[in-house]
């Protein structure tokens, strides 16, 4: 009978990582091909969606002229009536800014947390530039 040998450690080691490196390499293939094909889904959404806003855009204006000439009709000069109805849409301009304002310093405060943790995490690990390959 033939003696069994055994694999050495190394051997061992060097058979786990090139199967965690080929077993990697297959699931950014696999990641590469689910987004390529949910890119151009998204693609195709993107498109109907500013084909719909768009229209609804062009519905909009036609709506606030309808509404311009309605206050005419209520006894208001053309002039008056255009005005009244530019006011009210710099009135939900700036109400709109105001909350787009708010929202987007939340999201700057958030990043400047995530960034003061990143850099206490990198100088407990004894790192000076959190983006060094230490990390």
């Amino acid at each position: 009978m033939a003696a069994k040998t055994e694999p050495s450690i190394s051997e061992l080691v060097g058979k786990v990582i090139s199967d965690a490196q080929r077993l990697a390499m297959a699931q950014l293939a696999l990641a590469k091909d689910e987004i390529g094909k949910a890119g151009s889904r998204i693609g195709a959404g993107a498109a109907l969606a500013i084909a719909a806003l768009s229209l609804i855009s062009l519905a909009t204006v036609f709506l606030l002229i309808a509404l311009a000439y309605g206050l005419v009709q209520l006894g208001l000069q053309i002039w008056l009536g255009f005005l009244i109805v530019a006011l009210l849409l710099i009135l939900g301009a700036v109400i709109t800014g105001l909350i787009a304002r708010k929202k987007i310093l939340e999201v700057r405060a958030g990043t400047m947390t995530t960034i003061d943790e990143l850099s206490k995490t990198a100088s407990a690990l004894g790192a000076t530039d959190p983006e060094s390959p230490g990390i």
